[in-house]
């Protein structure tokens, strides 16, 4: 099942569809790798991705995460998307895709991070963990990047400050600096 995502008078809505045969290609199960072999929702992916730190912290066990920074352009994007699955056999525990400002990060281009993000998760079967810059937002701009990535079956937002130049700073007064 993938979720499907669309905006309807100016708010999200969500369905679910089938996918198109993305599997783990190593024919690891969820157990024996860190990501799950199906993109459709199982126990280990209900798991909160803190509970997974925590357990392999704990264990002793060696764990590892990918991070990507979103292609600027549509070929960079299916580039990236399909090694996504080669990249994924290798076991990490998640992946991290950054919030990329200048690639309008929050729209539905591919190349967007909240996009590339939602591939991860609905297409690969891969945790991701989306980064989400806060500095020069205002809350209904973050309530919204929210609102959308939940529809998307984003779980996991690593929500960051993010760095502004002095100037720019002052002329800044109802963003979340």
């Amino acid at each position: 099942m993938v979720n499907q995502v669309q905006q309807v008078d100016g708010c999200w809505q969500s369905s679910k569809g089938d996918s198109s045969g993305a599997s783990n290609s190593s024919g690891e199960s969820s157990k024996e790798s860190s990501r799950c072999s199906t993109p459709v929702v199982d126990s280990d992916r209900s798991d909160r991705l803190r509970e997974k730190i925590r357990k392999r912290i704990d264990s002793g066990d060696r764990w590892f995460s990918l991070e990507f920074f979103p292609p600027r352009t549509t070929s960079g994007a299916v580039n990236l998307i399909s090694r996504f699955d080669r990249m994924g056999s290798g076991g990490p525990l998640f992946v991290d895709i950054t919030w990329h400002p200048a690639g309008d990060p929050g729209s539905d281009k591919e190349t967007s991070s909240m996009m590339i993000a939602s591939t991860a998760v609905n297409y690969c079967g891969l945790e991701s963990v989306l980064h989400l810059t806060c500095c020069n937002q205002n809350k209904e701009k973050i309530t919204g990047y929210l609102a959308k990535a939940k529809h998307l079956g984003l779980k996991n937002i690593m929500a960051l400050r993010g760095g502004i130049a002095f100037d720019r700073a002052l002329a800044l007064s109802n963003g979340m600096n």
